[in-house]
């Protein structure tokens, strides 16, 4: 793990959908005057479909499999900046390996919040409904525990307000 996050070092933000990984991570970038990449961009540019797209033609798992190629595609090319996972990306042991020594951040809040923001046409794992996301986010809970270096509570913030958490507290860290 990197000792802060202003080192230059590629840092990771993880958490469920509707975490906000993508809008913090485009702040925090610019913040820090570094890349951002989204790992589920990367995903539907490379595959040339929408995630919903990916799912219906290719199921989770086909998902999954371009998700991991992409990733380990970012980490040989980006070398600073910040990178925001999927919402199940550490759910493979491999995609953890990968990002084993990164200064991982885990965008946490209520599940049931995390749902109401997540539950949109473009989230193919929202259609199950609440009790399969529940079930989701208490399975991945643990491996966002045990990856990231600081856990930021999103509940009742802006944007802004989480970039400006992670930059104070990820540069004691």
């Amino acid at each position: 793990m990197c000792a802060n996050i202003k080192d230059g070092a590629l840092v990771v933000l993880a958490g469920m959908m509707g975490a906000g990984k993508s809008t913090v991570g485009a702040l925090l970038a610019d913040r820090l005057g570094g890349t951002f990449v989204d790992l589920d961009g990367r995903v539907v540019d490379k595959v040339g479909l929408s995630i919903p797209d990916i799912f219906a033609q290719h199921g989770e798992a086909g998902f999954r499999d371009y998700e991991e190629e992409c990733l380990r595609e970012c980490l040989s090319h980006v070398s600073g900046g910040v990178l925001a996972l999927g919402g199940g990306t550490l759910d493979r042991q491999a995609n953890r390996a990968l990002l084993r020594d990164r200064y991982i951040i885990w965008l946490d809040a209520d599940p049931t919040l995390l749902f109401a923001r997540a539950d949109s046409v473009g989230r193919p794992l929202t259609r199950a409904g609440m009790s399969a996301f529940l079930e989701r986010y208490r399975n991945r809970e643990a491996l966002f525990r045990e990856v990231a270096a600081l856990r930021i509570d999103v509940t009742g913030t802006t944007p802004e307000d989480v970039v400006n958490q992670i930059v104070a507290r990820g540069s004691q860290s």
